[in-house]
């Protein structure tokens, strides 16, 4: 999986799934400390992008060790890839859409689509009570005339 940029990135599903399977790896949020304050991916530890060049040896010493970055869906990803790249770490990706992405429901809401569906079946229920065919709904009956 890759960024727009064409950066290697992880979707929130799947650290989701890498959370839950407590496969090592550190996350760093590169957003704005009031961004990082109003909401953030938990267990991630914040250092802003601009202060990343210069910190992000002592929060994270081995550059071998899986660095998953979050930040805004646009705009950070290929100057925080040379920055990480350019200090030795090898193992880095970006989480794809950022931290808004993260902040959607794992699962979509499929709720209307369910009532739609139901609703759908007791029409069509309905109909066929009735004698009612679904082409002569549309296309109106043989005995009336079209114009």
């Amino acid at each position: 999986m890759e960024t727009q940029h064409g950066l290697p990135a992880i979707s929130c599903m799947d650290l989701r799934k890498l959370q839950e399977s407590e496969k090592k790896h550190v996350l760093i949020d590169v957003r704005d400390l009031a961004d990082y304050e109003a909401g953030h991916v938990e267990g991630s530890i914040h250092v802003p992008l601009r202060e990343l060049e210069t910190n992000i040896d002592g929060v994270v010493p081995d550059k071998n060790e899986y660095v998953i970055v979050i930040g805004e869906e646009r705009g950070f990803a290929p100057e925080t890839y040379e920055h990480l790249k350019g200090k030795g770490y090898t193992n880095v990706e970006f989480l794809l859409g950022g931290f808004d992405e993260w902040c959607k429901p794992a699962e979509p809401d499929i709720s209307d689509l369910k009532e739609d569906a139901e609703m759908e079946k007791e029409i069509a229920e309905n109909r066929s009570e009735h004698g009612e065919d679904q082409d002569d709904i549309e296309q109106g009956t043989q005995d009336e005339p079209l114009m």
